[in-house]
């Protein structure tokens, strides 16, 4: 009996999702809703986000945060002087805590917390950039 339960919950483990696949695919449902694009170039140096790019087709990684449509960063700071956020370019945070430090820069946050992937977007700057995102993302509308 117990060999069979261990059998049935490696099945299951076996089809169950890798959590850079589930941060692919927020991150790209994300960025693509709010610059309304197909495809979004992102710059990132969090390695926690660096298989995105693996996972997830519509999102390319760029070598430099001036040739990206969005900068992903738990150090947001460190750009506001180099590549500034515009409506084309858009900062989003990987931590709470910088989230918190960037938000009159930052369009949302993304990151992960007891387990669990949290993501907040910034009403302020979302009307700022006058971006609209579908419903399905209200409730993460902050």
């Amino acid at each position: 009996m117990k060999s069979a339960a261990l059998l049935l919950i490696l099945f299951a483990l076996s089809f169950a999702e890798s959590p850079d696949s589930i941060k692919a695919k927020i991150i790209g449902k994300v960025a693509t809703s709010l610059l309304d694009v197909s495809v979004v170039f992102i710059y990132t140096d969090d390695p926690a986000y660096e298989k995105i790019f693996e996972e997830e087709e519509n999102l390319i990684e760029t070598g430099s945060c001036s040739d990206a449509d969005m900068v992903l960063s738990s150090r947001l700071e460190k750009y506001r002087s180099i590549c500034p956020p515009t409506s084309q370019r858009l900062y989003f945070a990987t931590s709470y805590d910088d989230y918190l430090k960037n938000r009159d820069a930052a369009v949302g946050a993304f990151f992960w917390q007891k387990g669990r992937p949290n993501l907040i977007l910034n009403e302020k700057r979302l009307k700022e950039l006058k971006i609209r995102l579908p419903s399905e993302f209200d409730n993460y509308i902050e």
